[in-house]
């Protein structure tokens, strides 16, 4: 697969708020947990919009063939960055290291 990363734009919420339903509801049927972080696609979409937004949240997305198979959020709010969520559709482990790197290496000095 061949897959670009690029930074997130606000037009990305559509693609970006089934991806992270999708994988926190994957990880919490899995697991056979009560309840998932995102418990409707609405509500990933809130949240989702608010990393894309807000300038203390860098964002990146990764793109292969036209579409968003992917995005990853760092939190800067403060001096220690916390890099999360990574989201991905399906078993695309190389994107998921992809965007956990670019995140990373993009947001502020």
């Amino acid at each position: 697969m061949n897959v670009a990363i690029r930074r997130s734009q606000p037009y990305d919420i559509d693609a970006c708020a089934p991806i992270n339903y999708e994988a926190f509801k994957g990880i919490s049927d899995r697991h056979q947990f009560p309840q998932t972080d995102f418990i409707t696609v609405e509500l990933a979409a809130q949240i989702t919009r608010f990393w894309l937004e807000s300038p203390s949240y860098f964002g990146v997305v990764a793109e292969s063939e036209g579409a968003v198979v992917g995005c990853g959020f760092m939190d800067e709010r403060n001096p220690i960055r916390g890099i999360g969520p990574v989201s991905v559709v399906g078993a695309s482990r190389g994107v998921a290291i992809a965007l956990f790197k670019a995140a990373a290496r993009g947001g502020k000095s």
